[in-house]
C-alpha cells in the first residue's frame, strides 16, 4: 500500500470566492477517497503571482490551484517552473455591455473605453482585439461583484467569465459584444505541479482527481452550485489549453 501523503495546495483565490470553494471541495472529496491529506494556503494578488511564487519557493510536496491564462502569460513562464496535472473547469467568457450602450460590435469601438476584466491576466485579450491606435483603453480589475458593481456606473464594456454570473441572471441588462470561445480560445482553472515531481506520482495524483470529479455528490454539487460540469482528463488537456492561449498571444503581439 502507497504511503500517505500530505500536499499543500496553493491557491491564488481569496477565501469564501467562488474559485476558492470549488478548490476545497474537491480536494475534501479527494481526501475522502485517498489517505492523503491536502492543506489549502490561500496567496490571493497579484493576479496569481503571489501564489505562484510561494509555490515556486516551497520545497514541500504541493500542487497549485491557477487559471490558464496565468499559465499562458508570457511575463511568468510557468512551464520553466510546473508541469500539468488536470484542467479542472472551464469558464464561458464574453466581452459584454449595458444594453442601452452605443456599442454592438467591435466595429463601433472608438475613443475612450473604460474596461473591466473579472478574468485573470485576461486584460490582454481586448488589447489584442482592438488594434485601432486611437482607441484609448481604461482598465479596471476584480471580482465578478466588483466589475458588477463598476458596470452600472462607469464601465463601458467589460470582460466577463462565468457569463452565467453576469450575464445569464441579467439579459435585461447587458448584450454580448463577442464570446472568445468563437475564437478558439478557453479559460478556466488548472492544477500544476513542480517541474521535479515524478511520473508516477504526477499520474496517482492524476487518477485521484478525476475519481473525485467523477463523485456524484460532487458533481451534483458543482452544478446547483456553480452551474459547472468539470472536465478532467490527463495533463494534455490543460496544456492544450495553454497552448491555445499563448498561441492566440503570439499571434496579437
Amino acid at each position: 500500500m502507497a504511503q500517505a501523503e500530505t500536499y499543500k495546495v496553493y491557491s491564488p483565490f481569496p477565501v469564501g470566492s467562488s474559485p476558492d470553494i470549488l478548490v476545497r471541495r474537491l480536494f475534501e472529496t479527494v481526501q475522502l477517497k485517498t489517505q492523503d491529506t491536502f492543506i489549502i494556503i490561500n496567496k490571493p494578488g497579484g493576479d496569481g503571482v503571489i501564489a505562484f511564487r510561494s509555490f515556486i519557493d516551497d520545497t514541500s510536496p504541493r500542487i497549485l490551484a491557477t487559471t490558464t491564462s496565468l499559465l499562458a502569460n508570457p511575463s511568468i513562464d510557468a512551464y520553466e517552473h510546473v508541469k500539468s496535472l488536470l484542467f479542472y473547469y472551464k469558464l464561458q467568457t464574453l466581452l459584454i455591455a449595458t444594453k442601452d450602450s452605443k456599442i454592438n460590435s467591435l466595429n463601433d469601438v472608438q475613443g475612450r473605453l473604460n474596461v473591466g476584466s473579472a478574468i485573470r491576466n485576461a486584460d490582454m485579450l481586448f488589447r489584442n482585439t482592438i488594434q485601432d491606435p486611437n482607441v484609448q483603453i481604461i482598465t479596471y480589475s476584480g471580482d465578478v461583484d466588483v466589475i458588477n458593481g463598476l458596470f452600472r456606473k462607469e464601465l463601458d464594456l467589460a470582460n466577463v467569465a462565468d457569463a452565467s454570473i453576469i450575464y445569464k441572471n441579467n439579459r435585461d441588462s447587458f448584450k454580448v459584444i463577442t464570446n472568445y470561445e468563437q475564437a478558439g480560445i478557453s479559460f478556466g482553472g488548472g492544477f500544476v505541479v513542480p517541474k521535479s515531481m515524478g511520473k508516477d506520482e504526477l499520474m496517482k495524483l492524476n487518477s485521484d482527481l478525476n475519481i473525485a470529479l467523477q463523485d456524484e455528490s460532487f458533481r451534483k454539487w458543482l452544478w446547483n452550485t456553480l452551474e459547472k460540469h468539470p472536465i478532467g482528463g490527463k495533463p494534455e488537456v490543460l496544456d492544450k489549453v495553454v497552448n491555445d492561449l499563448k498561441v492566440y498571444q503570439n499571434k496579437h503581439k
